[in-house]
């Protein structure tokens, strides 16, 4: 599993809201194809684009932005998260 968690802060929701973007952290070894193809795979959506870093404390977050078709909401609550 390369999704470790969603993170859920008031930044990262306005993002979704504005932007249709996700926020996970994810395994260290994971490559941006190795995300995209997970998340689309998981949740039956498109993704548009990711973008990685890596935290202060080491961890990777993944930046998952999906297509206009695809609600970000809508995989939170897939999630069980919202």
């Amino acid at each position: 599993m390369i999704l470790k968690h969603v993170i859920i802060t008031e930044k990262s929701s306005a993002a979704m809201e504005q932007r249709n973007e996700l926020q996970f952290i994810v395994d260290n070894r994971a490559t941006k194809s190795q995300i995209r193809d997970e998340i689309e795979n998981l949740f039956d959506v498109r993704v548009v684009s990711v973008r990685t870093t890596i935290t202060p404390k080491g961890e990777k977050k993944a930046f998952v932005t999906l297509s206009d078709a695809d609600s970000a909401e809508d995989v939170i609550t897939k999630m069980g998260v919202l």
